[in-house]
C-alpha cells in the first residue's frame, strides 16, 4: 500500500466518522426542537424570551480561617 492510498483511506474514513456525527448531531437537534413546547410547559415560560425578569439572589458566607501548628503523634 503506498502512502497516498493510506492517506486515501485515512481520509475517507474521517469523512465517514464526520458525516456520521452530522447525522447523529441533527437527530439530538430535531429531539431537542420538538420537545421545546414540552421544556416550556412545563417551565411555565419561554426561556430563551428575555421578556421575563428573572429574580436573581446573592448569597454570602463568612469564612473563618485559623492556622494551628502540625505536631505529629509520636
Amino acid at each position: 500500500m503506498l502512502a497516498s492510498d493510506a492517506t486515501r483511506e485515512l481520509m475517507r474514513k474521517r469523512n465517514q466518522m464526520m458525516s456520521d456525527f452530522v447525522a447523529w448531531r441533527e437527530k439530538l437537534l430535531n429531539r431537542y426542537r420538538a420537545d421545546k413546547p414540552k421544556r416550556d410547559a412545563l417551565r411555565g415560560f419561554d426561556t430563551n424570551k428575555q421578556e421575563v425578569d428573572m429574580d436573581t439572589e446573592e448569597l454570602e458566607f463568612l469564612v473563618s480561617t485559623s492556622r494551628e501548628p502540625y505536631r505529629p503523634k509520636g
